[in-house]
C-alpha cells in the first residue's frame, strides 16, 4: 500500500471513530434509568455550540501532539549541527 493510501485510511479511520462515539452516546442516552439519563446528560453537553467546539479542538490537539510525538519518536528530533558556514553537519 502506498503512502497516500494509507494516510487517507488512517484519517477516514480516525474520523469513522469519532462518529461511532458519538452514537454509541446517543445510543446510551436511550437506555432506561440512571444509565439513560447519563447518556442523555454526556449528549446534551457534547452538542451543546460551547461545549462542543471546546472539546473538538481539545481533541485536535491532543491527536496533533499525539502524532507529532509518534512522529519524532520515529524519524529522531529536528536539531542539526552547523559548521561554522552554517552547512548542516551529518553524522551517521
Amino acid at each position: 500500500m502506498n503512502e497516500r493510501k494509507k494516510n487517507i485510511s488512517i484519517g477516514v479511520a480516525l474520523i469513522f471513530s469519532f462518529f461511532l462515539l458519538l452514537s454509541l452516546v446517543a445510543a446510551v442516552a436511550y437506555l432506561p434509568g440512571f444509565v439513560g439519563e447519563l447518556g442523555t446528560m454526556c449528549l446534551s453537553m457534547l452538542t451543546s455550540p460551547f461545549i462542543l467546539e471546546t472539546v473538538i479542538a481539545s481533541l485536535a490537539f491532543t491527536a496533533l501532539f499525539a502524532i507529532n510525538g509518534w512522529r519524532r519518536s520515529n524519524e529522531g528530533d529536528d536539531y542539526l549541527e552547523l559548521d561554522e558556514d552554517g552547512v548542516p553537519i551529518h553524522k551517521k
